[in-house]
């Protein structure tokens, strides 16, 4: 009796369920790492949001823009370096200009005016600044807490 040849199953899907593809997390990460939306990852891993959306939660048990949000710490480090060395090494103005601004928190105007106004008697003028001052203190260097604070008005006396 001659032996019957058996069919190989092939990756083709005849009706049923369709074959489980691998979640692929480096093609996911990269694409977070340009920060494309969950809709823009979806597409074009070729899958639904809400996959996505499932297998974050499952495996880190966060959003995706918690996650997202995580990814892109590579591209801002490597941002903030290639900014840096433009205003450093090649001693680009404008690039420098921008990081004191936006790394450092500089400020080319302050949003309160400065108006000197009299108080008191015509005898002994006295008069009043009203200046807003922001400052942060290292509450606890080891740690990195900062403590906040203002300083409203400073008063001087005119004899």
């Amino acid at each position: 009796m001659p032996k019957k040849s058996a069919k190989k199953k092939t990756q083709k899907n005849v009706g049923g369920r369709p074959l489980r593809k691998e979640f692929n997390w480096e093609s996911l990460e990269h694409m977070c790492s340009l920060r494309l939306s969950l809709e823009d990852c979806a597409e074009l891993m070729q899958c639904d949001s809400t996959t996505i959306q499932n297998k974050i939660r499952k495996k880190y048990d966060q959003t995706f823009s918690e996650y997202r949000n995580q990814k892109l710490a590579v591209t801002r480090r490597s941002l903030i370096e290639t900014a840096l060395k433009q205003a450093t090494e090649r001693k680009n103005t404008v690039m420098l200009i921008f990081c004191l601004k936006n790394l450092c928190g500089w400020v080319d105007k302050y949003d309160s005016p400065k108006e000197l106004t009299p108080t008191g008697n015509n005898n002994n003028t006295k008069l009043t600044q009203n200046i807003t001052l922001n400052y942060n203190l290292p509450s606890n260097p080891n740690k990195g807490e900062v403590v906040n604070g203002e300083a409203k008005e400073i008063s001087t006396d005119n004899d």
